[in-house]
């Protein structure tokens, strides 16, 4: 969901350049091509648009890096039990 509020117009980043070592913006520039997309997927798929504050969103991609390693983990279990019993 993204942490916009409903009015407020997203602003998605993208890198530009090499960075902050050289280059004017600090390698980044506003990407309006990705905000449409996300917002026209977000539509689609019926998600309400509602505010996270910066310790939600943290939360949340900690959650999610743990559920992949848990699925990594199975996974590399399941294959090794499927060797070792063929």
């Amino acid at each position: 969901m993204p942490s916009v509020r409903p009015n407020a117009q997203a602003c998605w980043r993208r890198s530009d350049g090499p960075g902050p070592s050289g280059s004017t913006g600090g390698g980044k520039a506003e990407d309006s091509i990705a905000a449409d997309l996300v917002l026209e997927e977000a539509h689609l798929a019926c998600i309400t648009r509602t505010g996270m504050s910066g310790a939600e969103i943290a939360e949340r991609l900690v959650l999610a890096m743990i559920k992949e390693g848990a699925t990594s983990c199975t996974r590399v279990l399941r294959t090794r039990r499927e060797a070792a019993t063929s």
